[in-house]
């Protein structure tokens, strides 16, 4: 039996084990975010980013994008010159002239957009700039997962993926290194199967390998640009998940085991220290016994002297 000191000591070297091993995982790292580039200096001088507007488009077609402003960095001019850009690059002859009214400058604009870009208004007098930003962009991916899919070899696993609105079409692939290689959903024996549900499509993995682990692109076939969205897949053995307990249980058994050693090393000295004290504790008493008949000896003699007296 283990003493109570040595089951407190047990216990909680167990919890510790536990703990770390518990707080173990994996994890993954969802993809920046699209922001538009910082605005740059130019030859009128600094240049003040006034608002950010983001703007999704899923297929090419005109857009108005209108700008406003209330005042030029404190200042009220009765006109002020207004220019556009798109990616960083001034437009050719879009600069003008505007009027302020109601208490604002205010222009709008019609483009057509082809694709994704960056699209600015500029108001500028002969020393500064103020712009406002247009960020079009395809929608993206909803619920980006952060942690992987875990599957089992020789099971099947369903990876998913979800987008507003839904595109005309998905494509899925499996990345290699620094290329992607389309999933072939027509391969024999078949072991990709896609569900197309329009904002939502899945992608079954039959048969698994370990093979079969690594990143997967869902891709959104929009008209104006493809949106990805990054799904991890782990394929382990039905072993792997044991492993920690086994680790724990060897842990445990270990711990014991010293116990169980110390518990019995203790006792063989002590009963070998009961051993060595026996025979001298002993002779002790058997010299004490020897010791009482002398002096009783001698008290008889000086008794009987007396008598004699």
């Amino acid at each position: 039996m283990l003493s109570a000191r040595h089951t407190a000591v047990l216990l909680q070297l167990l919890h510790l084990v536990w703990s770390v091993t518990d707080g173990s995982s994996s994890s993954g790292t969802p993809p920046a975010p699209l922001v538009p580039a910082r605005p740059p200096r130019t030859k009128n001088g600094p240049r003040r980013a006034e608002q950010v507007e983001l703007l999704k488009l899923v297929k090419p077609g005109a857009m108005n994008l209108s700008c406003v402003l209330d005042d030029f960095l404190g200042a009220t001019p009765d006109t002020i010159r207004v220019s556009w850009e798109r990616d960083g690059v001034e437009i050719a002859q879009s600069e003008v002239t505007v009027q302020r009214a109601d208490g604002r400058y205010s222009l709008r604009k019609e483009f057509f957009i082809e694709r994704p870009g960056n699209y600015s208004c500029i108001f500028r007098n002969d020393t500064q700039e103020v712009t406002k930003a247009f960020l079009v962009t395809a929608p993206a991916m909803k619920e980006v997962r952060d942690k992987p899919v875990v599957g089992y070899v020789r099971d099947s696993v369903v990876l998913t993926c979800k987008i507003h609105p839904a595109p005309p079409a998905w494509q899925w692939y499996k990345v290699n290194g620094s290329e992607k290689d389309a999933v072939n959903t027509t391969a024999e024996p078949p072991r990709y199967k896609v569900t197309d549900k329009g904002e939502e499509v899945a992608l079954t993995v039959m048969n698994l390998t370990e093979e079969d682990s690594g990143s997967y692109l869902c891709v959104a076939l929009y008209l104006i640009a493809p949106a990805e969205g990054a799904v991890h897949l782990r394929v382990i053995t039905f072993v792997e998940p044991l492993k920690p307990f086994l680790a724990i249980m060897t842990e445990v058994l270990l711990l014991v085991s010293l116990i169980v050693a110390c518990e019995l090393r203790g006792r063989t000295r002590a009963a070998q220290a009961t051993a060595t004290a026996g025979p001298e504790n002993g002779r002790n008493v058997s010299g004490g016994e020897k010791a009482w008949p002398e002096e009783s000896n001698g008290v008889e003699e000086a008794a009987t002297r007396q008598r004699k007296a």
